[in-house]
């Protein structure tokens, strides 16, 4: 795992994108659609919660999650071991874990979904200090990690550049209530 949540292809140290292949594809109509399949694991209370997440996103978007109809490349949603997932589309079935006992959480939910989409933590974007001052006696002992600016490790167009933030307050500083600005 990278930065706690982001899975990495054991055949690789870095995320590789060749030309666009790391997003999801646009349709003609302007939409992102995005396959997926929800584990049976998941109760119809959970399962619901984590399509009305995917809406949420797909209200402020042009992201559309559709259940998957034979797509080759798809996200699979399992309760695995923790939160995490792959950063853009990686081709194929592609995990993303959300565990049961707590990762089934709106916020977390989105966090990942946003990862699966090609989000990176925005704390370790290579352009964070231009946007942001960081009160670096916030962050813990042991999460150093955060403090690291990443070049970008991949080649394809970053949807963080719009200035999205993706991570809490909390996440981001350390704690509640702390200061920060953009």
């Amino acid at each position: 795992m990278l930065q706690g949540d982001i899975a990495v292809r054991r055949n690789r140290n870095a995320v590789i994108c060749r030309g666009k292949s790391c997003l999801w594809s646009k349709s003609a109509e302007g939409w992102v659609p995005v396959p997926y399949t929800l584990s049976d694991n998941y109760t119809s209370e959970e399962k619901t919660l984590i399509q009305a997440a995917m809406e949420e996103v797909a209200v402020l978007t042009c992201v559309r999650f559709i259940p998957r109809h034979g797509e080759p490349s798809y996200l699979r949603i399992q309760p695995y071991d923790g939160c995490w997932s792959y950063v853009g589309r990686v081709g194929g079935a592609q995990d993303l874990s959300l565990m049961k006992s707590g990762c089934l959480h709106w916020g977390i939910i989105q966090h990942e979904l946003l990862h699966s989409l090609g989000f990176q933590h925005e704390q370790c974007r290579s352009d964070r200090d231009k946007y942001i001052r960081i009160n670096w006696g916030n962050i813990s002992q042991g999460r150093t990690w955060r403090k690291n600016v990443h070049p970008r490790l991949s080649s394809c167009p970053s949807p963080t550049d719009d200035g999205v933030r993706s991570d809490s307050q909390a996440t981001f500083n350390g704690s509640f209530g702390s200061d920060w600005s953009i």
